[in-house]
């Protein structure tokens, strides 16, 4: 059993599609030996299913011309990535390796903790 979404997060998502110049495809790039892409994976193909978009994925190492414009701080090779595009393949917007929100709880808890932090 994979993550669930709550009925309201369903509704949101479905809703969001649904806008004028909203998310109407989704393109995730990662591998399957990478931790982050193993935890969000699942996720981002349960948000892809509730807004009811297609999810293309690509392995990072066999599509480097992909990977080489969503570079992480334009050198670093980061995955996953998710890149929404609107229904006539206008980009929206991507994230890297995790959402803004997980990168920032991560490291409030890792500071909380004394865990070493990365920027």
């Amino acid at each position: 059993m994979g993550p669930t979404l709550s009925a309201q997060d369903v509704s949101f998502f479905k809703e969001l599609s649904q806008r004028p110049n909203g998310p109407a495809k989704m393109m995730v790039i990662g591998e399957d030996w990478c931790g982050d892409v193993v935890r969000g994976l699942p996720v981002l193909a349960r948000v892809a299913e509730a807004a009811g978009i297609p999810i293309s994925i690509f392995p990072r190492d066999s599509h480097m011309d992909i990977m080489n414009e969503y570079l992480n701080r334009g050198e670093f090779l980061s995955i996953p990535v998710a890149v929404f595009y609107t229904t006539d393949h206008k980009y929206i917007c991507h994230w890297i390796e995790r959402p803004a929100i997980a990168i920032k709880e991560t490291g409030r808890l890792r500071k909380r903790s004394g865990t070493r932090t990365r920027q």
